[in-house]
């Protein structure tokens, strides 16, 4: 064997197993993987022969540009003498290092780029206690077209995450970029190739074809590796105590992928920690349920479809990793997770311009997540003058249990690249679209986006389980954008939800919302508190609009003629519901995954924009993805009821289009329902237009002439003290 200069030890340079001056410029010609798995090779070997305790060595690499024309793969195979399954993987150990921590393009001491886009650059296959630290990986999926992150998260294509290859020049070459649901083009995939047969009934006489490969066919021209791992009576043992630190990712499909081969268990208790990964279809893939304790800190992505995803590759029932510090850009959804057992708590997390939170799912046991002190700094739908040129999404679906402790999600008008904003576009009258069929809390919260009108900023779908909010505050700020910069015109800076307020859902098709109640202490002009708690009306109304046809563009809009019934009770501003017996709200790709998301739930159609007055047709903006052009059953008009200071106004049978003398004009706004103490005013009315200290009424109140009635939206009750027990 070739004497090694620069092996010291523990400590092996890279350059050792390479010729002398053997150049790392990133040469193309230059191959660097065979004197680097070389040196894996080596170091492996010298842990698996050492005798108890087993010293570790680490392999060091210095600042350069390593090219590789094959993956880097950490492994360790022995012969199996106790059955006739032939070589399996043993447990391996290895320290990677580069020689300082890289920091995007500008930055970087140590560089592994990959010739190739159908493998992982490096591959750990049953490692404890292996580390990965100072190293960049540069991959050759360079889907990002833009430097606008806007642009990365509001990608409805999902080919826009996949592009051409680009070389040196910048021109495209043609070579696929391997998106498989078992072998996907990855940076760094732990266990990627455990195979073994489902008993030893099934072994074939012919021994070369005892491991079956994944259903995708597995990592072309990587047959030979697709073997049992651990001990022969459980061939299916995974890696465990694996870090990955200081390492920066860009341009492949995955990042880290962890556990894809749709067999193995273990592939737990990995930290990775100080990362940074762009340019990616989905930065971490948690990919089967026994991986457990995967812990993120201090991690950093942007232009991804997916920052955690734990359902597209291998078993598709990974665990969401507990997170502690990120912060995350330009990606279309943060999270799509599966549930078994994992509870994740997500740490002070920051989002800027990320599309949606995303799918908290399920899975097998509905686990907890907890959010704590996370910023969800959403875009809003693309859109232009405050219409939709998109169609709308769900910027949080809840599957499971989730607690959102001191968070803010609001959502910011997105303005694309290069166009020059309107004051219209700097507000944004879109709803956060929420979806809840599990369980779902608001601790002190900030919910909702900046808008012009008084219609809700967000709202809960759902059915059979809860919403709670608890203390929780909403961006409830009307502007006259004839301003500029546009001016706030109401008293109220921001409307407090409630200490507690609750959504309850029963499959009750005729009520299938309800608002139990809002306990709170409300504040009057003076400034002071009531002495006793207070307690709002426990309905969120609703207009009954029955069956409907309604037409659905792909822009985002629709519309539907208002039945006569309903006329002057649909407002603008209102959210247009639909309980769909069969629907899926979840982004899949193949029948069988669309059907296990189906379930029976009320949802969102579109929120009211406009209603003409000839014709009735009411046009919808912000209509879902998921919405088709058809009849739609069991359809509802739903809308928050506002909380206003005691008012009063005067009516006359004689214009009963109207309220005359109303004692407090300017708390009131455009489109927002009143009633009155007296019955007179439907259920549903609204207000068309003010008119210094007189109300114009949607639809004519019935009743005779009176004065100084109470005027109202939502019921307000106060509590009194009596001692019951």
């Amino acid at each position: 064997m070739t004497t090694f200069p620069n092996l010291i030890g523990t400590w092996v340079d890279v350059r050792s197993f390479a010729p002398p001056d053997y150049p790392s410029d990133g040469n193309l010609q230059q191959d660097w993987q065979p004197y680097i798995q070389a040196a894996v090779d080596y170091i492996v070997n010298q842990s698996l022969n050492d005798p108890a305790p087993t010293k570790v060595a680490t392999l060091y690499f210095p600042p350069g540009r390593y090219r590789i024309n094959a993956p880097i793969v950490v492994s360790q195979k022995i012969p199996e003498t106790t059955s006739s399954i032939g070589k399996r993987y043993t447990y391996c150990s290895i320290q990677i290092m580069g020689d300082a921590p890289p920091y995007g393009d500008g930055f970087n001491g140590a560089v592994i780029i990959p010739n190739f886009s159908d493998r992982p650059a490096l591959c750990i296959e049953l490692g404890r206690a292996v580390k990965i630290q100072n190293l960049a990986f540069h991959g050759l999926n360079t889907w990002v077209e833009t430097a606008n992150p806007r642009d990365m998260a509001t990608h409805y294509n999902d080919n826009n995450y996949i592009a051409k290859v680009k070389d040196k020049q910048g021109n495209y070459i043609d070579i696929p970029v391997r998106d498989k649901t078992y072998s996907p083009y990855a940076a760094i995939c732990i266990d990627p190739f455990t195979r073994y047969p489902d008993s030893k009934e099934q072994l074939p006489p012919d021994p070369d074809s005892k491991h079956p490969l994944p259903p995708d066919g597995g990592y072309p021209g990587m047959e030979e590796y697709y073997l049992p791992a651990g001990y022969h009576d459980n061939p299916r043992s995974g890696s465990s105590s694996i870090q990955i630190d200081n390492c920066t990712i860009h341009g492949f499909i995955v990042g880290i992928a962890i556990s894809p081969n749709g067999l193995t268990q273990n592939a737990e208790n990995i930290a990775i920690t100080n990362c940074s990964i762009t340019s990616v279809k989905t930065a971490i893939a948690v990919c089967q349920d026994q991986s457990r304790n995967v812990i993120l800190q201090n991690l950093s992505v942007e232009g991804a479809k997916y920052a955690i995803n734990c359902t597209d590759y291998g078993k598709g029932t990974g665990n969401c990793p507990s997170i502690f510090g990120a912060n995350i850009g330009g990606v279309k959804y943060i999270f799509k997770t599966f549930s078994f057992g994992s509870t994740p708590s997500i740490n002070g997390l920051y989002c800027e311009a990320c599309l949606s939170i995303g799918i908290l799912g399920g899975g097998a046991t509905g686990d907890g997540y907890v959010f704590n002190s996370c910023n969800f700094a959403l875009i809003g739908t693309p859109s232009r003058n405050r219409v939709p040129t998109k169609p709308s999404i769900f910027r949080l679906i809840n599957m499971a249990r989730a607690v959102f402790n001191g968070c803010a999600i609001g959502a910011i008008a997105y303005i694309p690249t290069n166009a020059i904003p309107t004051q219209a576009d700097n507000l944004n009258d879109e709803p956060l679209w929420l979806l809840s069929v599990g369980s779902t809390i608001f601790n002190n919260c900030t919910l909702g986006v900046r808008g012009s009108d008084a219609a809700p900023r967000f709202w809960i779908a759902g059915n059979t389980w809860n919403v709670a909010f608890n203390e929780c505050y909403t961006f409830d700020i009307p502007y006259d954008i004839t301003q500029n910069p546009p001016t706030a015109v109401s008293p109220q800076s921001s409307g407090r939800i409630g200490q507690i307020i609750k959504l309850q859902y029963s499959t009750n098709l005729l009520d299938d919302t309800v608002l139990p109640g809002a306990f709170m202490y409300w504040q009057d002009d003076s400034g002071g508190l009531p002495t006793q708690l207070r307690w709002i009306d426990s309905k969120i109304p609703y207009v009954v609009l029955q069956d409907v046809e309604v037409t659905v563009n792909d822009d985002g809009t629709g519309s539907f003629l208002l039945p006569e019934a309903a006329i002057g009770l649909v407002a603008p501003g209102d959210i247009i519901e639909s309980h769909t017996e069969v629907y899926n709200p979840v982004e899949q790709e193949t029948t069988a995954q669309k059907k296990a998301y189906d379930i029976n739930i009320t949802v969102q159609l579109g929120r009211v924009a406009d209603i003409d007055s000839e014709t009735q047709l009411v046009t919808l903006h912000y209509v879902s993805a998921t919405a088709t052009s058809q009849t739609h059953k069991y359809l509802f008009a739903r809308y928050l009821p506002r909380i206003h200071y005691s008012t009063t106004g005067d009516f006359n049978p004689a214009q009963a289009d109207r309220i005359i003398n109303v004692s407090h004009p300017a708390l009131w706004r455009k489109n927002e329902r009143i009633r009155d103490a007296h019955g007179y005013i439907k259920e549903g009315t609204y207000i068309k237009e003010i008119l210094g200290n007189t109300f114009i009424l949607s639809r004519p109140f019935t009743g005779s002439e009176a004065n100084n009635v109470a005027l109202y939206d939502a019921k307000v009750f106060q509590m009194n003290t009596t001692q019951v027990f």
